[in-house]
């Protein structure tokens, strides 16, 4: 899966303020892409997670983000890698996230940098295609840059995230790998209306450490387990239309694909959320716009 807070971004909530919701996203990978850019045919992989989260303006500047992630995935295909890649869905808890945000610039420019941290929930599988994720602590540092493109383009906006995460290190055996990586992301909007407003995103990861796949394994264990040490850099794009329902309830769907990848699945699929803020935020994306599910923090 690829895995982001719905509430990461440059505008920060107010003091008291609470802003919750649920997203869903559907995945499929039709193929497996290796370092040279050749795909090959291993089988498929369907999946979905749920991701339900809630925001908290500790002041006007400083705002806390939690979610929880439960997904599900399944194998279809001849080379299973694990136990659990036997055709049926495998659901659990995933990883727990808490971040924090702190504005530092407000107007036309919004600068918010912020600090999150991912916790494993339990020891959840670790092994196979179906593998419900990575089983790290992490520790992730990042920028947001966003502002209101009027009078440029009138009903426009825009925003930009830059991120660097460490890694706790992973280990097989006597294989040791860190695989701290950097991400960004860039997201244009547009209101239609006060009601409905269109976005389009596109994120990118690149793995610092690990593996290029194919490669030639040692043992059976590094076989079952690759996928924690692929080093994986991808670019998808997407697309979200949002409406909102009242003033403190959006819903959204999208859709989102792999255009580029090394050493990584191409994913596709769609995505449905809802956000629900009781308070007005400020005039800048006042209307509580929801924000796609684009769960950068495990890709």
């Amino acid at each position: 899966m690829i895995s982001s807070s719905a509430f990461g971004q440059a505008i920060v909530l107010n003091q008291g303020q609470t802003t919750s919701g649920v997203g869903l996203q559907r995945g499929f990978v039709k193929s497996h892409v290796g370092f040279d850019g050749k795909k090959a045919d291993l089988g498929h992989i369907a999946s979905y997670l749920i991701r339900p989260e809630m925001s908290y303006g500790l002041t006007d500047r400083v705002t806390i983000d939690g979610d929880a992630s439960f997904s599900g995935a399944k194998y279809m295909g001849s080379q299973p890698h694990g136990r659990l890649d036997d055709a049926s869905y495998h659901s659990t808890l995933q990883d727990l996230h808490v971040g924090v945000r702190a504005n530092w610039l407000m107007r036309p420019l919004f600068v918010t940098p912020y600090l999150r941290l991912t916790v494993p929930s339990h020891d959840y599988q670790l092994e196979g295609h179906t593998a419900t994720g990575k089983g790290k602590k992490e520790l992730g540092a990042g920028l947001y840059v966003g502002r209101d493109l009027d009078p440029y383009i009138p009903k426009a906006y825009f925003e930009m995230m830059g991120s660097h995460t460490w890694v706790q290190r992973t280990r097989i055996e006597a294989t040791s790998e860190r695989l701290n990586r950097t991400n960004a992301s860039v997201e244009l909007g547009y209101y239609l209306t006060p009601s409905w407003t269109v976005t389009t995103f596109g994120t990118g990861v690149r793995t610092l450490g690990g593996w290029n796949l194919p490669r030639k394994f040692n043992n059976a264990n590094e076989i079952h387990e690759h996928d924690r040490f692929d080093k994986t850099k991808d670019v998808i794009l997407g697309g979200t239309v949002a409406y909102s329902v009242r003033g403190d309830v959006s819903i959204y769907a999208g859709y989102f694909a792999t255009a580029w990848a090394r050493t990584a699945h191409k994913l596709s699929g769609p995505e449905v959320g809802f956000t629900w803020s009781p308070q007005r935020r400020q005039v800048w994306l006042a209307s509580s716009r929801p924000r796609p599910v684009m769960f950068l923090a495990q890709r």
